[in-house]
């Protein structure tokens, strides 16, 4: 049975949906976060990345990490194929999320500078012009990594406002009881979301996103 990285089974609507996949991304349970995780932390990330054009990626600084809307780091430097850039990155397990998560229309990624990802596109994957480094092959290739090093609860988050905490008033006199249901509901929501398995989930995800699954989710 498929697992997850806290060794949780998945949902059977997720075990289909990865049964479903092409055999090079089959099985694969971790998130951005994981990823994200490696890209900020200088002891993950690997010295030495590649864009696929060929062109080395530098880090300088990996940015800020972002916990709202927007790309996942701010104001990061890099320096690709020798050209110093200053700019945001964005992270995703499959390139293809650029667009299922609909960001070449948000005006918020627009200073991309670098979009980061665990597996290759898919042939003829229609993406932005922007530079796309593959972590798959450079992580695997270092000794002894593995996902379970990593304990994304170890990461910290940038702290939200009072007025940006959207579960306190959805949830405000909710009964105990309703009120974890939601968020249980809610949760499995923003994982089939963030697979970009939307479809799946059987109902109209927006019922059980908004406005408590919102509460409990990075807008991608």
């Amino acid at each position: 049975m498929a697992g997850s990285a806290s060794g949780v089974p998945l949902p059977a609507c997720l075990r289909a949906a990865d049964a479903a996949r092409e055999p090079a991304t089959a099985g694969f349970t971790w998130n951005e976060r994981h990823l994200q995780c490696i890209w900020a932390d200088a002891r993950l990330r690997p010295a030495r990345l590649v864009t696929t054009g060929g062109r080395p990626v530098r880090v300088l600084d990996p940015g800020r990490w972002n916990g709202g809307p927007g790309p996942d780091f701010r104001g990061a430097r890099l320096e690709i194929g020798g050209e110093l850039r200053r700019g945001d990155v964005e992270v995703h397990v499959r390139p293809g999320d650029w667009n299922a998560h609909g960001h070449s229309a948000d005006p918020a990624y627009a200073d991309v500078a670098l979009h980061v990802a665990w597996f290759p596109p898919a042939p003829d994957e229609a993406l932005p012009e922007i530079p796309l480094a593959l972590l798959r092959d450079a992580m695997l290739d270092r000794p002894g990594f593995s996902f379970d090093q990593i304990d994304p609860s170890a990461y910290p988050r940038p702290p939200r406002s009072d007025l940006d905490r959207p579960c306190r008033d959805a949830l405000a006199g909710a009964p105990p009881a309703e009120a974890a249901a939601l968020l249980a509901r809610a949760g499995h929501s923003v994982t089939v979301y963030e697979r970009g398995e939307r479809a799946s989930l059987g109902h109209d995800w927006h019922d059980t996103m908004m406005p408590v699954g919102l509460c409990t989710m990075r807008h991608a």
